[in-house]
């Protein structure tokens, strides 16, 4: 052994021993055998570098990468541990103490090196009908605003939920690696702090409170998002009661525009500040048309502003029928998404058809609540008829009372009618809460034990016909009312997930039940 340890380490004296192996016919394979062993009881007996396992989980972008990682061997999960514990961590003053003594340990390296997401919560006081103070709260979020320098994600309600809200803007102001904000009640305060952030946010969120912006107020200032204009890639503001302010230079990198309750329905105004948008949503104000006068004249002052491809970049867009009716937007998109309120007007599936023959939208989502059956005549009395959709997308919630009277069926036959060339339909029905205020449901409230609850979710008769739906039978009554279908999603509360492939032939229609993994792929290719 000593003499292959010394041939090892010179090369003309391992030469001579090969070329001796190589002149005998029975080699010596113990020796082989030796050194083999000896490297594999060297390599098993190296240690992990602990600085070099830090640095690779310092880099990696997601949570699920580190654990990824920790979970290749026992050394590493040890190590990987206290990184995934404290990937993301929510404070208040009633958890701050317990945070502190495990965060704020006198180790190498710092934990707080180990924070990538940090969320403030504030404690409401029912004696002073106020917020607390929070100052231990708050003096946790300015050291790891200063000191954790792979922070990427803050979220809290307000400054003014704080006590010392000037400490907390200032150490926000100066962290230079936040790049996902969000400020669920927002006020003035906070977009002063936001305008002077020195961060490149890549995401910004801004919800506005109406507990903070009083009606008229003149301090309340919105920030200029241009000076995030080289990161910007995501902009969600709710609730801004006009003071939404578009940018005073372009934000070309912005692909996701979400406007929530916005008073913002200039679409020239829009298109200029955010060209490049690939996903819009955009839910407008009650009086958002003011301004312009009617909707109907806003809805022609959108249009006309609309002489190029506003945006040639879109491809999804998620508004209800009111709002889409006010951007009036003549884009080609591959999706759109409509949410439907029970209480709107009657003609508005009417609208909505004609609309999609001027997108062509490949696929449909359609949000709604079945409340009562008679909107369904409305449905059913609409003559014209879109055939150029492929995917329908059925996110439908259906008061319980309605279970036993087929509604879920009925809305899907009727809606269905309306695009007879979809092939490929998803359908998630969930159960509402809501009260039967006919006579035979007072009578049956009378004598039934269970429904004597008010919005009791789950009465008897509701109980028996969900006992007796048969997956099977539905999605083929399904398949008699859409001539071109081929394949059925089906996803109802209290039901477990099916995938259906339906076959149209002479003698009728024929189901194979899909597994999952097939049908996932299925969605997948489609993009749905």
């Amino acid at each position: 052994m000593s003499n292959l340890s010394t041939s090892l380490n010179s090369p003309s004296l391992l030469l001579d021993e090969l070329e001796v192996l190589d002149a005998s016919s029975t080699p010596d394979t113990s020796s082989a055998r030796t050194l083999e062993q000896t490297k594999l009881q060297n390599t098993l007996d190296m240690r992990l570098n602990f600085d070099c396992i830090f640095v690779i989980m310092f880099h990696l972008p997601m949570k699920s990468d580190v654990l990824s990682m920790a979970l290749t061997c026992r050394t590493i999960y040890t190590y990987a541990l206290p990184y995934i514990q404290f990937w993301s961590i929510s404070v208040n003053e009633e958890t701050v103490d317990d945070i502190c003594d495990r965060l704020l340990v006198n180790n190498f390296p710092s934990r707080m090196q180990f924070v990538r997401e940090l969320e403030l919560g504030p404690i409401f006081d029912v004696d002073t009908a106020d917020y607390d103070e929070s100052p231990k709260t708050v003096s946790l979020a300015a050291d790891v605003l200063v000191q954790a320098q792979n922070l990427t994600s803050l979220k809290f309600p307000s400054l003014g939920t704080f006590g010392a809200r000037k400490c907390l803007a200032a150490a926000c102001e100066g962290n230079l690696t936040l790049r996902r904000l969000h400020i669920s009640s927002a006020g003035p305060e906070d977009c002063v702090m936001v305008d002077n952030l020195q961060a490149s946010l890549s995401a910004l969120r801004l919800d506005i409170s109406y507990a903070f912006v009083h009606p008229g107020s003149q301090d309340f200032t919105f920030p200029d998002l241009t000076r995030f204009a080289s990161s910007l890639k995501e902009v969600r503001i709710s609730t801004d009661r006009g003071f939404f302010r578009v940018p005073s230079a372009p934000c070309n990198k912005v692909h996701t525009l979400i406007l929530k309750d916005a008073s913002c329905a200039d679409l020239r105004a829009l298109t200029r500040a955010f060209p490049n948008i690939r996903k819009l949503k955009y839910f407008a104000s009650p009086f958002a048309y003011r301004p312009y006068g009617s909707k109907d004249d806003l809805a022609r002052a959108n249009l006309r502003a609309q002489a190029k491809d506003p945006w040639p970049l879109l491809e999804s867009v998620t508004a209800d029928i009111s709002s889409l009716y006010i951007l009036n937007l003549r884009c080609q998109i591959r999706r759109l998404n409509v949410y439907h309120y029970p209480f709107n007007r009657k003609n508005e599936f009417k609208w909505l058809v004609e609309y999609l023959d001027l997108i062509g939208p490949p696929t449909l989502g359609l949000t709604f609540t079945v409340f009562e059956l008679d909107w369904l005549r409305h449905i059913n009395a609409i003559k014209e008829r879109y055939t150029e959709l492929s995917n329908l997308v059925v996110d439908m919630g259906c008061v319980t009372y309605l279970a036993r009277r087929d509604a879920a069926f009925k809305a899907l036959r009727a809606i269905g009618s309306l695009f007879p060339s979809v092939t490929h339909l998803i359908v998630r029905i969930k159960w509402v809460v809501g009260m039967d205020y006919s006579l035979a449901g007072l009578l049956r409230k009378a004598w039934d034990r269970d429904s004597r609850c008010v919005g009791h979710a789950w009465p008897p008769y509701e109980r028996r016909w969900m006992e007796k739906l048969d997956l099977r039978k539905f999605v083929l009554r399904l398949a008699k009312s859409l001539p071109s279908l081929s394949f059925v999603f089906l996803e109802i509360v209290g039901k477990p997930r099916s995938y259906w492939q339906v076959d149209h032939g002479k003698k009728g229609h024929y189901l194979t039940e899909l597994t999952a993994d097939m049908s996932e792929a299925i969605l997948a290719e489609r993009g749905l």
